[in-house]
């Protein structure tokens, strides 16, 4: 343990001491526990602390070779990365970490490869290099030059994750929660030890001989190097690694998924031909063109660029080429959208991202203010949630003190240490209210530039007063639903805030999976670990269906019922309606179903939400076929499905013949099982002509005319859903 006297080797230790508590004390909750985050910004420090340190040591040892350097390195440099380690674990003493096991192993996976590669490196150019200086610009260059070099498959393909040696693994900036370290990581690991592996074996003989031969021996070592198996090795290796380098920077595999192509106007798209009825694709192609027409309308966009839309058939692939399960991606530097099919609600808003690039800022042409970037993407859109608008919100927001403004959220670290409900929300009401006042010339130029003193003439928080100012005039009194969905849509933790996100996010992938293969008991349990842990709404549906499943509906309303988390006021308000279907599947009592399917109606939590809280009550709620409802119920969660739909829904009837409200709600659910099929323009017929039929039955039954609650925006929300078909 000589070594652990030296300065150098002190130093070092002083230096991931410093890093390592740095994190714990002065980063958020994410990054300061024992997790994938810690391990990634301590594997960058190895990266160049070990390269640095091995390159100098191995220096002050020429002529004894590889071997003989690595046997005085390992031990210093195992006991200086693991420093970090050490004090991340009794830093858990005091601070809350989820899981030690999980943290443990994603430190050895991503920060001790990560140390091997600096250290042979580092040995590498510490045996080649006799100027101090010299060696110093060689690692700077090396260092930052492998750096880019690995992000470069993210910035020109689909995928939002990286593979390079400094970090191990980079998955985006879009947060998977279950994110684990699959083979394609490992792999790459394997090409990069392997390659400096070759370097080393191919340097081994020039080292020996001391690094110095007159031109002659140079020519002769030149002749010798082409007849080397360890030369044509290498070249070899490179080759490959060259290969597969260039195949992951381009998006020809997933054209090749993607095969079918259709134009409209400077979009084209690409999808599987297999995964969308004709009436689904002429519904898209429709869509885009009144997108990209509303975008330009507020925008004046002059001649946009092409834009390639890739639709995936479902998450699951859009996981494998992108990286990404839940959200869609738009790379606006590529022109290119990438989402899935039961994503597709989200098209308009990642097309605004992609025709805006023309005014974003390099590299990646959009606005360096995230605040910006999202706002104006929020901006064209009339509704947030499908209800709500922005604007509406954003004065819930204010009034209810979830926020003070936006002036925090313009910047890139205050967009996401707040809830992202709460940072979309602001962000495209301001964005909207400045493109309406000075228009969007001058709104373009700030997406750019971001200054707002110089295009505005105003300074960014007289702009915000401006703005509070509109957004007052526009409040009204908030009644007992406003509070409750103000509440659930804002009081929220941003993501940098959970220190259990990983472990969480593991659970709830991991139960999943279990229910997927009708593995109901084991995912019953691990959502059960998850609620225990965190309470997450997720995991109490998700119990709530595995006992569902199990064909145990008392079971599932105890839990609602017992349930901490779930009669708090952020999950409550979005667990009515599972509530009310869950009390007819268990007791049948549908008056109590009733009073929940009404509260969450009232709640308008969504649009989606909405309608089917609409078609519970007004359809569900007003007849007495108790087995009837319990059917459709059953085949709503696909416990046991009915291929005959029509029969399974006009079986019921109203306990009153002149129950207007019941035939519309019935009639959406029947229209919405053949939509799922993607028969859309018969949907639609089916829907126009029932219309029809029940509003002939209204005229001969004037009672039957009064309004019932809600009825006016269930059938505005079903003029939109319809109007493109």
């Amino acid at each position: 343990m000589a070594f652990s006297k030296r300065s150098s080797f002190l130093l070092g230790a002083g230096y991931y001491l410093v890093v390592s508590l740095a994190i714990i004390l002065f980063a958020s909750p994410l990054f300061r526990s024992l997790g994938f985050e810690y391990s990634g910004l301590i594997s960058l420090a190895v990266s160049i602390h070990i390269l640095y340190f091995s390159t100098h040591q191995s220096g002050l040892k020429k002529r004894e070779g590889y071997l003989s350097i690595l046997k005085s390195l390992w031990l210093p440099i195992f006991v200086l990365c693991n420093i970090p380690l050490i004090v991340s674990a009794v830093s858990s003493l005091f601070i809350p970490n989820c899981s030690l096991a999980d943290g443990l192993i994603f430190y050895i996976e991503i920060v001790y490869p990560t140390t091997l590669i600096a250290m042979l490196c580092g040995i590498l150019v510490g045996n080649t290099e006799r100027s101090r200086l010299r060696m110093n610009i060689y690692l700077a260059v090396f260092w930052i030059s492998t750096f880019i070099l690995s992000l470069l498959p993210g910035y020109f393909s689909a995928k939002i994750y990286t593979y390079g040696w400094q970090y191990g693994y980079f998955p985006g900036l879009v947060w998977d929660e279950a994110m684990e370290l699959t083979s394609g990581y490992w792999w790459s690991r394997v090409i990069e030890v392997f390659l400096i592996i070759k370097w080393l074996i191919h340097d081994q003989k020039f080292i020996k001989e001391g690094g110095h031969r007159s031109r002659a021996e140079n020519k002769l070592a030149i002749t010798k190097m082409f007849y080397s198996w360890q030369f044509w090795l290498m070249i070899l290796s490179s080759t490959i690694f060259g290969e597969l380098y260039s195949s992951q920077c381009s998006d020809s595999s997933l054209e090749r998924f993607l095969p079918n192509t259709e134009n409209i106007g400077a979009v084209l798209i690409h999808y599987c031909a297999a995964s969308l009825q004709d009436d689904e694709l002429t519904l898209i192609k429709y869509d885009v063109k009144n997108y990209v027409n509303e975008i330009d309308s507020i925008y004046q966009i002059k001649n946009p660029s092409e834009v390639d839309i890739y639709i995936f058939p479902n998450i699951d692939d859009l996981y494998k080429y992108v990286g990404t399960r839940e959200a869609s991606i738009t790379k606006p530097w590529k022109r290119s959208i990438y989402i899935a099919k039961q994503n597709l609600q989200s098209l308009k808003h990642e097309l605004a991202h992609a025709l805006l690039s023309d005014y974003g800022s390099f590299p990646f042409d959009m606005s360096w203010s995230t605040g910006l970037t999202e706002g104006s993407a929020v901006a064209i859109e009339d509704n947030y949630d499908g209800i709500h608008s922005a604007e509406e919100l954003s004065a819930q927001v204010l009034q209810m003190n979830f926020a003070n403004g936006i002036s925090n959220v313009m910047q890139p670290s205050g967009f996401l240490s707040s809830a992202p409900s709460t940072s979309y929300v602001l962000s495209g009401s301001f964005s909207k209210y400045i493109i309406s006042q000075f228009g969007a010339e001058k709104f373009l130029k700030v997406y750019k530039e971001r200054d707002f003193n110089d295009v505005y003439r105003v300074s960014l928080s007289e702009l915000e007063s401006d703005w509070k100012n509109q957004l007052k005039k526009i409040e009204t009194p908030m009644d007992h639903y406003d509070s409750l969905r103000t509440i659930y849509y804002f009081k929220r933790t941003s993501i940098l805030r959970q220190p259990c996100l990983r472990r969480i996010g593991k659970l709830i992938k991991n139960a999943d999976e279990a229910f997927k293969i009708k593995g109901y008991k084991h995912a019953d349990s691990l959502y059960a670990e998850v609620i225990k842990e965190s309470g997450r709404l997720k995991a109490i549906r998700g119990r709530v269906l595995c006992q569902l499943h199990l064909n145990n509906p008392n079971a599932a309303l105890a839990i609602l019922d017992t349930t901490a988390s779930a009669r708090e006021i952020n999950n409550l308000s979005a667990l009515r309606m599972l509530r009310g279907d869950v009390t007819v599947l268990a007791t049948g009592d549908i008056s109590k179903a009733k009073v929940e399917w009404q509260e969450a109606m009232r709640l308008e939590l969504g649009e989606n939400s909405f309608l089917a809280s609409f078609m519970r009550l007004y359809f569900l709620g007003s007849t007495d076929n108790i087995l009837g409802i319990q059917k459709i119920l059953r085949d709503l969660y696909g416990i046991n499905e009915i291929k005959d739909k029509y029969e399974l829904v006009f079986e019921v009837n109203p306990k009153s013949s002149e129950d207007k409200a019941f035939y519309i709600a019935r009639l959406y659910l029947y229209t919405s099982y053949v939509e799922r099929t993607g028969r859309l323009a018969e949907a639609y017929k089916i829907w126009s002509d029932g219309l029809k039929d029940i509003g002939n039955i209204s005229r001969e039954k004037s009672e039957a005319l009064t309004m019932v609650s809600g009825e006016d925006l269930f059938l505005r929300l079903i003029r939109k859903r319809y109007s493109g078909y």
